[in-house]
């Protein structure tokens, strides 16, 4: 299941965020990247809203993955 969705609304990219408390893990900001630059290669002007579905928007880094990925975190 997508962590990352992208809706287009003529000029206008809605990226959401819908992986619950979404926070910041390699898997999610590799899906992020994916879609911003796929939205990059869009030709002419494009506003971008980033949006967080859920409760929250971003609870900041996922210490649990940190925590046990020291070499990969470093």
């Amino acid at each position: 299941m997508s962590q990352v969705t992208v809706a287009r609304d003529g000029d206008v990219a809605i990226v959401s965020l819908a992986a619950g408390e979404n926070r910041f893990h390699p898997d999610l900001l590799d899906e992020i990247e994916i879609a911003l630059s796929d939205l990059e290669k869009s030709d002419g002007p494009l506003a971008l809203v980033l949006t967080g579905e859920g409760k929250f928007f971003s609870n900041g880094l996922d210490l649990e993955y940190l925590a046990g990925a020291t070499a990969e975190a470093a």
